[in-house]
């Protein structure tokens, strides 16, 4: 199966919430190798403070890491 790879990785933060489940970019892995596996899909959950995350090979990857310096997307991801 070929793999399709959108040209850019970002999805609008409104549309992401906890079920959510995204795709991530090969970005991750070339800064972490622990975090996530290039194009992975991961669920988003919803931790007690209302904060987004995905789980990675540390615990946890915050989406508030992924915001996009104008605020309406979280960039390396997409909808799966």
């Amino acid at each position: 199966m070929e793999l399709l790879v959108p040209k850019e990785f970002k999805v609008e933060i409104n549309k992401v919430k906890a079920g959510t489940r995204l795709r991530c970019d090969a970005v991750f892995q070339q800064a972490d190798p622990d975090c996530l596996k290039p194009f992975s899909v991961n669920t988003v959950y919803e931790d007690t403070d209302g904060d987004l995350y995905v789980k990675c090979g540390h615990g946890q990857h915050s989406l508030a890491g992924q915001i996009s310096d104008c605020g309406k997307y979280y960039i390396g991801l997409v909808i799966a």
